[in-house]
Parts: C-alpha cells; sequence; structure tokens
C-alpha cells in the first residue's frame, strides 16, 4: 500500500514514511484516524512516541514462506544444514532468517538476500555461558535471572554470546566480555 496523503509539517512527512515502510496498516490507521496536530506538548509527544513504535515494527522480524524466500538462499541453507527439513522462514532488514531444531536444540542461521551466510545463532544453557558473562550480570543485574542465551558463530567462525535478561538483549565476546546491551 502507497500512502500519498499530504502531511502538515515534515515531521508528519517523516512519521508517515517510518509507518508506511514498517506497517502499511498503521500508516493507513493514523492518515484516518488521526489529525496530526504538534501545536502542543501532548501532541508532540504522541507523535514521538507513534514514530518509535512505527520504527520498532521495521526492525522486528516479520515471517515469510519458503516461496518467498530467494533461492540462492535456500540453496546456501540446504548445503550448510542438508539434514534439517523444518524450516521457519523470518525476513529481517533486507536479510533472511531460518529458524530450525537440530538435537533438540533451537537454532537461527542468518543470510543476505544473496545467499552468503552471515551467522549461526544457537540456544544454549546459562551453564554454558563463559564465567566472564556470569560475573556481569551477578554485578549489574543481582536479582534477575537470564531468560535467553544464545552462541553465535560468525561466517569468520568468530564467537560471541548473547542473552536476554531484564528485558535487555546483552551481547559478549567469546571470553565473556561485555560488548553491548540493547533495551527490548
Amino acid at each position: 500500500m502507497h500512502i500519498s496523503q499530504p502531511a502538515e509539517c515534515e515531521l508528519c512527512k517523516i512519521f508517515l514514511l517510518l509507518c508506511n515502510i514498517s506497517c502499511p496498516s498503521l500508516a493507513h490507521f493514523c492518515i484516518s484516524s488521526i489529525s496530526i496536530n504538534l501545536n502542543t506538548k501532548k501532541m508532540k509527544k504522541l507523535f514521538l512516541s507513534l514514530t518509535f513504535l512505527a520504527f520498532a515494527l521495521s526492525a522486528q522480524a516479520q515471517k515469510v514462506n519458503a516461496a518467498d524466500v530467494p533461492e540462492a538462499v535456500k540453496k546456501e541453507f540446504k548445503k550448510d544444514y542438508p539434514k534439517d527439513q523444518d524450516v521457519d522462514w523470518k525476513k529481517k532488514g533486507t536479510d533472511y532468517v531460518a529458524e530450525f531444531e537440530a538435537a533438540n536444540v533451537r537454532h537461527c542461521a542468518r543470510y543476505s538476500p544473496t545467499g552468503t551466510f552471515l551467522y549461526i545463532a544457537v540456544k544454549i544453557a546459562n551453564a554454558d555461558l563463559p564465567k566472564g558473562v556470569h560475573e556481569y550480570t551477578a554485578k549489574h543485574f543481582p536479582n534477575h535471572k537470564i531468560t535467553d542465551a544464545k552462541k553465535v558463530t560468525k561466517a569468520n567462525k568468530e564467537v560471541s554470546y548473547s542473552l536476554e535478561i531484564n528485558e535487555k538483549e546483552l551481547y559478549f565476546t567469546d571470553k565473556g566480555a561485555f560488548i553491548s546491551e540493547v533495551k527490548e
């Protein structure tokens, strides 16, 4: 759906563009239901909130049918993981993510649109995280549990770890040194 509605100001145009990219139905709702008037603080806050919502929606992985996945991506996945037949495909940005189980463990393999393997993320037990990860989380999140831990191996064989804790995703090196934190 392409939205061609006059906007009242430059900020409105940016918001509507973001909505249209991330969620056309949200853009249609905004145009048909909301009269954006940025003259009040309340409306400015609403506008900013909706802009962040649109951006967040665009960052989420979207489920896609296998028929919509480029042949180069499916071919490379099949070469890398020939035994795995039951695959859920998602699109994250321009990349494609194959979610599947192998040996009763959840895996996520990410590929570029041209079929280049980017990384594999494998769900692991919290006990399998490096010592430095446990030390960092004990110090910075003393009363919170790790809810999801993954070992990430990039195409160049570089290993890192990601985990979810207290509505945040944390990233660590292969030795357990903290890299970054992203609020979910």
